[in-house]
């Protein structure tokens, strides 16, 4: 077929398009012959597609032969203006067929054919309309499956048994299933045994779309991603010579045939070609990232930093986005890549890997092998844990700090930080005894307590506290409490060596193996008790929560830890200082570690708060506002008033103040919680000083209170209430 017999055939076939395009729409309207207009559609766009390629040809035999140069060209231009009436007329059909308005009833599914077969499995390229048959055939299931269709994206969930059950769970869901059962499933087998006992007897249809991409883009005789990649490479040019010149490429890369993965994939490399450099190497370095889920921002950032680059990240990730070349979720939190992208990236996989680990800086490798370690493909993942390796042995501390903060970002940025812990703590984990024995400063010392910090779990404490307390683990620590105005050590890196204390000292006082006194002594030895009261300043709120924890976990190693905490000015100033904060999150703090200190040291701590005034703040703090604090309170009470059963001063400076009063008018309060405790807190005081108590709650009308209480509380805090009442009446009588 010669140039002017495919112009001609092009546009009787576009011609023929239009006018079905119509009645399709006509059809829609409520009339017409919808069987015979779907028919006649299909068949004349199976054609269109044929003669694209001839089309094409027609361009390039043109450049070559003047003889039909000047006529034929005027007839592809007319069709090319037909081809701009027919995109909008043949979207709307597609719209309309895409919807299901005017399926033909016998292009409807049949109830035999989901009898026949327990499992049907589609497979194809992408953008061929598996996900958009996927979403047609559960908004119209066939009548077979009388209890109802289900479909869930399970995207990509190969190797991951977190992920896996996730889906299985959003399956169940669909399904109906009860949330008891849902709760009891630990793991994915107990899932798959949960959904074989739904779907028993029953008949559902279960869709199962593997989709990760949010939308395909509008169907077109090319591949939507091709257009949209395309559109915006040639996007402000309005000179023909320059959409020829990109048409003759095409057509040369495809091989001067229909082949919709060869001119996809040849669109994407046309699109890059455009590129500034550095954003050039930035779409490189995706080749490096599997992009079996999506990733977070972050990753992306760290990777264009260990590049080295100085320009703004967003800037030319925007411009890849613009391009279709990545993708940013609706939440702004994570990019993805279409599959088709990352098939394209993947012949440019090795030069990533070289670029961000192989053949990069040190600093390089520091910062991007912890993100690659999770997010990488499998090549980059193991030339992440080479490099990696490689870093922590070199005599280095800056670059032992770049990859323990990326380290430390990596765990921050992941959802499953169960998993990013266990497969950095692998490699990290031994290393860091290592590290810290060679660390020589304090800017290292924090970044190896950041890390502890951020990535060890209890299980960790445990298998290296020993290890590290031997590589001056806690006299580095305490030296960061300690330090002011040396550089890097800022108040962050405080709250780090506190947490790291608390959980040392935790599994020192009482591991799976029993108190370990080697970790326990080395934190008395060095008086870090000292050092975390000093931090408990009124201003510095960011700590108070840590250091009191920490203070509270050292505090319960043993009788000489104790002994270092009432020899500073803890409980004389700094707690009640803080109990006088205005801030009611301070107030519930400090209460809260009263309270623990109290069961750890006993009447002996009791009788020293009580000297600084504390029945006085504890009136005040009764009557106070805030809930919290009101219930934090009544905790600190009941333990003052257990350890006063053996200790009458204790008790009789209680019963000089107005706190069983205020307690009393508490059991009529509206929050169930907070009766409760003011119940407990009574009832412990009942019991320890009898008569003089329960008289002092009858004549405050506490009986009352009390027995209205009863009428409203929920049956299983009935109890309590009716324990006091015995107390007191037991009491009374006596």
């Amino acid at each position: 077929m010669n140039p002017y017999e495919v112009s001609q055939t092009s546009s009787d076939t576009i011609q023929s398009l239009l006018d079905t395009a119509q009645k399709l729409r006509g059809c829609s309207d409520g009339g017409g012959d919808v069987g015979g207009a779907v028919a006649a559609a299909e068949r004349l766009q199976q054609r269109l597609a044929q003669l694209h390629q001839l089309h094409s040809r027609s361009w390039h035999i043109l450049r070559h032969n003047n003889e039909h140069a000047a006529f034929v060209m005027a007839r592809l231009e007319s069709m090319d203006v037909l081809c701009a009436r027919l995109v909008p007329a043949m979207d709307a059909a597609r719209a309309i067929l895409h919807r299901g308005k005017i399926i033909a009833p016998e292009k409807r599914p049949s109830s035999s054919m989901c009898s026949q077969h327990s499992v049907i499995i589609v497979h194809g390229p992408s953008g061929v309309g598996k996900t958009s048959l996927a979403a047609y055939i559960v908004a119209n299931p066939p009548q077979c499956f009388a209890d109802s269709a289900v479909e869930i994206r399970v995207g990509k969930i190969a190797g991951s048994d977190r992920r896996l059950k996730s889906k299985l769970k959003s399956l169940l869901q669909e399904l109906n299933c009860q949330k008891e059962l849902l709760q009891r499933a630990g793991s994915s087998q107990d899932c798959w045994a949960l959904l074989e006992e739904v779907v028993a007897e029953s008949s559902y249809l279960i869709v199962l779309d593997d989709a990760v991409a949010s939308k395909l883009l509008r169907h077109c005789s090319h591949h939507p991603l091709a257009v949209a990649i395309l559109g915006e490479a040639l996007r402000g040019s309005w000179r023909r010579a320059e959409w020829n010149a990109v048409a003759n490429h095409l057509e040369v890369c495809s091989g001067n045939h229909l082949n919709w993965l060869a001119g996809v994939m040849s669109t994407i490399e046309l699109s890059t070609v455009g590129l500034k450099h550095d954003t050039h190497d930035l779409f490189t370095s995706l080749a490096a990232i599997s992009w079996d889920e999506p990733v977070p921002v972050e990753c992306l950032q760290a990777l264009w930093s260990a590049l080295g680059k100085k320009s703004p990240f967003l800037l030319h990730a925007r411009e890849l986005v613009r391009r279709c070349l990545l993708n940013r979720t609706p939440d702004f939190l994570f990019y993805d890549v279409h599959d088709l992208v990352v098939m394209f990236l993947e012949r440019k996989r090795s030069s990533a890997v070289d670029a961000l680990l192989n053949l990069a800086k040190p600093h390089t490798r520091a910062v991007a092998a912890p993100w690659l370690l999770h997010f990488g493909s499998k090549e980059s993942k193991q030339a992440a844990a080479g490099a990696l390796r490689g870093i922590l042995v070199l005599d280095s501390d800056d670059l032992h700090a770049s990859s323990l903060a990326s380290i430390v970002d990596v765990v921050k940025a992941c959802s499953s930080k169960e998993e990013i812990r266990r497969e950095l703590n692998a490699i990290v984990g031994a290393e860091i005894v290592n590290l810290l024995f060679r660390a020589s400063s304090p800017s290292a010392y924090a970044s190896i307590a950041k890390y502890i910090a951020a990535c060890f779990v209890e299980a960790d404490y445990e298998e290296f506290g020993r290890g590290l307390v031997a590589s001056g683990l806690v006299h580095k620590l305490r030296t960061l409490l300690s330090s002011s105005g040396a550089p890097g050590i800022n108040i962050l890196v405080k709250k780090d060596a506190a947490d790291v204390l608390a959980k040392l000292a935790s599994a020192g006082a009482g591991s799976s193996s029993g108190r370990d006194r080697y970790v326990c002594e080395s934190l008395i030895r060095e008086n870090v008790m000292g050092e975390l009261v000093l931090l408990l300043d009124a201003r510095s709120g960011w700590l108070h929560d840590g250091v009191l924890n920490a203070v509270v976990k050292v505090a319960g190693i043993g009788d000489a830890a104790m002994a270092q905490l009432l020899e500073t000015d803890m409980l004389d100033e700094k707690l009640p200082e803080l109990l006088r904060n205005r801030k009611a999150v301070v107030k519930s703090r400090a209460l809260a570690a009263l309270v623990a200190l109290m069961k750890i040291g006993g009447a002996r701590v009791v009788e020293r708060v009580l000297g600084t005034g504390i029945l006085e703040e504890l009136e005040a703090l009764l009557n106070c506002p805030c809930e919290e604090v009101q219930m934090s309170a009544c905790l600190v009470c009941k333990e003052i008033f257990s350890r006063g059963s053996s200790s009458p001063v204790i008790l009789e400076q209680v019963l000089r103040s107005k706190v069983v009063e205020i307690l009393t008018g508490l059991l009529g309060d509206e929050v169930v919680v907070l009766r409760s405790r003011a119940v407990g807190a009574l009832q412990t005081l009942v019991q320890a000083r009898g008569s003089a108590v329960a008289d002092r709650i009858v004549r405050a009308a506490g009986v009352e209170s009390i027995q209205k209480g009863l009428e409203v509380l929920p049956n299983e805090d009935m109890g309590v209430y009716k324990s006091l009442l015995r107390s007191i009446v037991g009491s009374r009588k006596s």
